[in-house]
Formats: C-alpha cells, sequence, structure tokens
C-alpha cells in the first residue's frame, strides 16, 4: 500500500508524506545512503521541483520501509522537510 498525503494549508504551506517502499534491505541501504544522504538529495530535489511545479512552500517527509509482501520486518527512516 503506497500512500501519499497531500495538505495544502490557508499560509501556502504543501505538507506531503510519501512511503517508499522497497522490495528488500538491501535496496532500502542503497535509497537511504550514508547516513541518508542519498534519500535526502532525492528529498530536497523534490522539494525544488514540487515548489517551482505548486508555486509555494513544501514541506515533504519521505519514509523507506521494506514491503511487507517481502519481509516479515518493516523498517522506517524519517527525513523531516526543511523548516523555511
Amino acid at each position: 500500500k503506497n500512500q501519499t498525503l497531500l495538505t495544502k494549508k490557508k499560509n501556502k504551506i504543501l505538507r506531503i508524506h510519501q512511503d517508499l517502499v522497497v522490495k528488500t534491505k538491501s535496496h532500502q541501504k542503497l535509497v537511504l545512503g550514508s547516513g541518508g544522504k542519498t534519500l535526502e538529495r532525492i528529498r530536497s530535489t523534490a522539494v525544488r521541483d514540487l515548489e517551482d511545479a505548486f508555486g509555494c512552500v513544501v514541506d515533504l517527509n519521505m519514509n523507506v520501509r521494506v514491503s511487507k509482501l517481502n519481509q516479515d520486518v518493516t523498517l522506517e527512516t524519517d527525513i523531516e522537510g526543511a523548516k523555511t
């Protein structure tokens, strides 16, 4: 189940909560990168693109987890959106 939650507030902040579901723990490690740097680079690039597209401040929260279909254990990592 992959879900995106979009909330646009009156003060023009778009908050997005996105799950990135991968098949294996090794895929999760690749997406996260060393110290979460790869995921942060993905997130920051996406924030810039979304802000250009929607014309407002974007707060993007991304979770990377292993699919329950392939793993019994679900792992999650939260990267909080940048505060502007």
